[in-house]
């Protein structure tokens, strides 16, 4: 996969997170020193913008900071302060409560440049410059995963990126981003299958629909424990905040959100290794940007839909798409819950609970399922709307009369035979129940055949995990 030096902003980067190996306190008191410099400067630019009102990174390059750091490194702080101002004054915009950046206190997660600030060596060693001629050798450790792409970043078949030095606890950690090279592009010359994807709170529905209309499969990925798990955490860091306990309720942040991320993962990889099985797949997505903006739906549901993760979960699966060589797509969101994927008539009364029941032609669907055939009809119609050739070689306008007649033969989930629902996951078996997936746990019968063991609940899987 080689690296395409044109046009970055089209290419995906993906974060490496590595472990360093620091045993040395010299070592340590050395990182902490970096960090809290990086810090100092952030605070330095952060006065000049507020006495001024003057932030991009032409201004704060004049503005004199006083600093022993390498002069790369201080840029990259300058950018992180011109980025920060920015994010503050776009979501301000929409948000009036929000904050201004705010001044560091003690370590903060430096920037560094690759080469100049950091630099990937052999034998999993990396070099980090901590001052003008100050430089440590340490070495690092990840996922295999990660460090097959750490070779492929040295052979100069991928590009390393900026990196993170970050701590957290009495740990150090080196965020690597890399550079996987530029976005596979939708051709409209071969044959696509598209995969429309309705992203909900507790599920992620997949429909796999051809250029042809006919559906080929759907699957729906029920990860609704993380709603109970939600809760549970902020129960719990409510009586912390009753409390002041400011160390407490960080340490259970991490904790949620490392279960969040186990659990979106594994969905990724279900969701992925089931694209892969059809032809020349292109991932459709809904946009959901600014999704969030000015609406207050309650207490409650506040707490539901600001803590969704549909981002988390679309970004997992583009890259891993996108590793495949499968491109992705956005739609508008408008209705793809609410109209009937036959003959497209929108009504509220349409849904209950997870049936959706069509008033108008009698179809009746899951409700999730239908959305995903909703996202995927509007891929299709979006792409080859004039905008790319079909294999014929003449531009065609497919209009949503001419496309919906293809649709009037889907059955209902009922009676569809290719509909699968996996209760949480596995990265290798969809057949399996939740418990089973989680815990890989095998009860063995008198025949000696092994068994998924279903006894266990997602809860006590987790734990047993330490998650």
């Amino acid at each position: 996969m080689p690296w395409n030096s044109k046009n970055k902003k089209d290419n995906l980067i993906i974060a490496l997170k590595f472990k360093l190996l620091v045993t040395s306190k010299k070592v340590k008191n050395q990182l902490d020193d970096l960090m809290r410099e990086f810090g100092a400067v952030y605070n330095q630019y952060l006065e000049h913008w507020n006495k001024l009102g003057r932030y991009s990174k032409t201004f704060l390059e004049k503005c004199q900071v006083k600093t022993n750091i390498l002069a790369n490194t201080r840029q990259c702080c300058r950018d992180v302060t011109s980025e920060s101002i920015k994010s503050y004054l776009a979501k301000r915009k929409t948000d009036p409560r929000a904050s201004p950046p705010s001044l560091v206190n003690g370590l903060m997660t430096s920037r560094l440049n690759y080469k100049e600030g950091y630099k990937i060596l052999a034998k999993n060693r990396v070099r980090i410059s901590v001052r003008k001629d100050e430089r440590l050798i340490l070495e690092f450790i990840g996922s295999e995963r990660h460090m097959k792409l750490v070779e492929l970043g040295l052979a100069e078949a991928l590009k390393f990126g900026a990196a993170n030095l970050k701590k957290i606890g009495k740990k150090y950690y080196l965020i690597v981003n890399m550079d996987l090279g530029k976005k596979p592009i939708f051709d409209g010359s071969t044959d696509h299958t598209f995969i429309g994807i309705d992203n909900n709170t507790t599920n992620v529905a997949l429909s796999a629909v051809n250029v042809r209309g006919v559906v080929l499969g759907s699957l729906i990925i029920d990860f609704s424990p993380l709603v109970y798990q939600r809760y549970k955490f902020f129960k719990i860091r409510k009586r912390l905040q009753k409390v002041n306990n400011k160390s407490m309720i960080k340490k259970i942040g991490r904790k949620q959100q490392k279960i969040t991320n186990h659990v979106l993962h594994l969905a990724s990889k279900v969701a992925v290794k089931w694209i892969s099985k059809f032809q020349n797949p292109v991932v459709i997505f809904e946009d959901l940007t600014n999704i969030m903006d000015n609406i207050n739906w309650g207490k409650k549901n506040n707490l539901k839909y600001h803590h969704w993760g549909f981002k988390k979960l679309q970004d997992f699966i583009t890259y891993k798409a996108f590793i495949r060589g499968y491109p992705n797509y956005a739609v508008s969101p408008h209705y793809t819950s609410q109209n009937c994927v036959l003959c497209q008539t929108k009504k509220e009364s349409h849904k209950h609970k997870r049936l959706f029941k069509c008033s108008n032609c009698g179809h009746v669907d899951h409700r999730d399922r239908n959305a995903s055939l909703n996202i995927a009809l509007k891929g299709l119609i979006d792409l080859y709307s004039g905008a790319y050739k079909i294999n014929n070689g003449l531009k065609t306008i497919i209009g949503y009369i001419n496309l919906l007649s293809k649709f009037k033969k889907v059955p209902s989930v009922k009676n569809f035979p290719m509909v699968r629902k996996v209760r949480l996951l596995a990265a290798d078996n969809v057949d399996l129940s939740a418990s089973a997936m989680l815990n890989g746990a095998f009860n063995t019968d008198k025949s000696g055949a092994k068994s998924p063991d279903n006894s266990r609940t997602l809860t006590q899987c987790l734990t047993s995990r330490g998650l």
